[in-house]
């Protein structure tokens, strides 16, 4: 009974840490997607030429040039984190692969605790049934 506890107690540990990883893959994902907006965002206006065809003065031409370096640079590592958030992603999802795999595995083995303690139960029955049987 003790190991049936135990068992049902490391399951239930597992499930709070599978729910909290599921919870951390979720706000990832979240973070994610706001990473991959601003990626567009910023390819969006890197893109966008906006001096074409306009005589521009030289302090314009320098200040848009530093503002595409800026936004080439936060390009860059909004690219990081987007790899990053990868890589924390699959993390997270071997970790609730894992965490599925230790909680089907505590379940097998109340199983088989339940099923030795009640094969226990039934002999303890028929030692009890023989012993009437013999003192009558």
């Amino acid at each position: 009974m003790k190991q049936l506890k135990i068992f049902n107690l490391l399951q239930v540990r597992e499930k709070l840490k599978q729910n909290k990883s599921i919870s951390d893959l979720q706000s990832i994902e979240a973070d994610s997607k706001k990473c991959q907006d601003i990626s567009e965002e910023l390819e969006k206006l890197l893109s966008e030429d906006q001096t074409a065809g306009q005589k521009i003065q030289a302090n314009s031409f320098v200040s848009n040039r530093i503002l595409m370096q800026k936004m080439l640079d936060q390009k860059s590592i909004i690219n990081n984190r987007l790899d990053f958030l990868k890589l924390e992603k699959i993390s997270l999802m071997e970790m609730v692969t894992l965490s599925k795999v230790k909680t089907d595995f505590f379940e097998k083995r109340k199983k088989i605790i339940k099923q030795k303690l009640d094969q226990k139960s039934f002999e303890k029955h028929i030692d009890e049934v023989s012993q009437i049987k013999r003192q009558r």
